[in-house]
C-alpha cells in the first residue's frame, strides 16, 4: 500500500476523503527550555526555546521539552563530555571522550552530542541522616559554600553523644586553580562521603582526649574549632579540590545514658546548692539569737 501525507496546521478548514486523520502533540519551549528531538534515522536535534513544534510520527521518534541549564553565577559551571573531534575545546579525556565546561553567567543548552556529567554526591535524607549518593545534580556551584553535619563520637570515659559542626569551605569553579580543582573534583567519585569518613577519623582523636564531662566547657568548644584538629578531613578535601576554612560548633546531642547522667549532676548540684542555703541561713538565725 502507497499513500502520502500532509501535515496541516490551523487554524485552517480543509475537505478530506479517504484519508486518515491523526492529531498531532504540540511542545512549546520558553525561553529558558529547549525542545530535544529524535528524529526516526537516528540523529538528534535540540532546538533553543521560544519555539514550537509538533511531533510528527512519519519524522519523529521522540520529542521532549527539556528544561535549559541556568548558570547564574560565575561559580556556576556544568562539566560536559564530547566526541573527540571536540579535542580543542576540552580539558581532560576520558576514553574518545574530551571533557569542557561552561560557566556562567549563562543559559546553556547543549548540543545533541554533549552528555552533561551528574554529580553523585552523598549528604543527608529527609530524617537529616547522612546517606551516600542522596544528592544528584548537574549544575555545580562554587565558591565559599558552608556544610552543616552531626557525627557520634566516643568520649575518654566511653559516653557516646553526636556533635554538630557547621564547615566552611572553598569549591573553587572560576579564576586561578579553578582547572586544576576540578580536575582533582572528578577525580573522586563522591568527596562527601571521603570528607566524612576523614572527619570520623579526627572527632574519633577528638573524643578520646576529652571526658563527657568536658563537652559542657569552653575548651572542648576551643578544640572543636581548632583546624588543626582536622588533618584527615582537611588532606581528603584538598584531594577533592576544596580547602576548609572554618570549623564552627554548634553543640552536642547527648545519648539517653548521657543525658540521665547530665541531669543527675545538675540535681546534685542543686541540691547541694540548697543545703548550703539552708546552713547560711541557720547561721544567720544562730547569729540573730545571741544578739538578742
Amino acid at each position: 500500500m502507497n499513500g502520502v501525507h500532509t501535515e496541516v496546521v490551523g487554524p485552517k478548514r480543509i475537505w478530506m476523503f479517504f484519508t486518515t486523520i491523526r492529531f498531532l502533540d504540540q511542545h512549546i519551549a520558553t525561553p529558558e527550555q529547549y525542545i530535544s528531538i529524535r528524529f526516526k534515522d537516528g540523529h538528534l536535534e535540540n532546538v533553543k526555546g521560544p519555539a514550537k513544534m509538533y511531533r510528527n510520527p512519519v519524522y519523529h521518534d521522540v520529542v521532549n521539552v527539556m528544561d535549559a541549564f541556568k548558570l547564574l553565577t560565575s561559580n556556576d559551571i556544568v562539566v560536559i563530555f564530547r566526541e573527540s573531534a571536540d579535542a580543542a575545546r576540552g580539558a581532560g579525556r576520558s576514553g574518545n571522550l574530551v571533557r569542557t565546561s561552561v560557566s556562567g553567567p549563562a543559559l546553556y543548552v547543549p548540543a545533541p552530542e554533549d552528555v552533561v556529567h551528574e554529580f553523585v554526591w552523598s549528604g543527608k535524607d529527609a530524617n537529616g541522616v547522612f546517606t551516600k549518593g542522596r544528592n544528584k545534580f548537574r549544575v555545580l556551584h562554587g565558591g565559599s559554600k558552608r556544610w552543616s553535619i552531626e557525627v557520634a563520637i566516643i568520649t575518654a570515659d566511653k559516653a557516646n553523644t553526636t556533635i554538630e559542626l557547621l564547615i566552611d569551605y572553598q569549591l573553587p569553579t572560576s579564576g586561578a586553580g579553578a582547572a586544576e580543582a576540578l580536575d582533582r573534583l572528578l577525580g573522586i567519585a563522591d568527596p562527601f562521603d571521603s570528607m566524612h569518613t576523614g572527619l570520623q577519623t579526627d572527632l574519633a582523636r577528638l573524643g578520646g582526649s576529652f571526658s563527657s564531662a568536658h563537652l559542657l566547657q569552653d575548651s572542648f568548644r576551643a578544640a572543636a574549632e581548632d583546624l588543626s584538629r582536622y588533618p584527615e578531613l582537611r588532606l581528603r578535601a584538598r584531594a577533592a579540590g576544596m580547602e576548609v576554612e572554618r570549623v564552627v560548633y554548634r553543640g552536642f546531642q547527648p545519648s539517653k545514658a548521657l543525658a540521665d547522667t547530665f541531669d543527675a549532676e545538675r540535681k546534685r548540684e542543686r541540691d547541694l546548692a540548697a543545703k548550703q542555703q539552708d546552713a547560711a541561713r541557720q547561721i544567720e538565725v544562730g547569729r540573730g539569737h545571741r544578739g538578742e
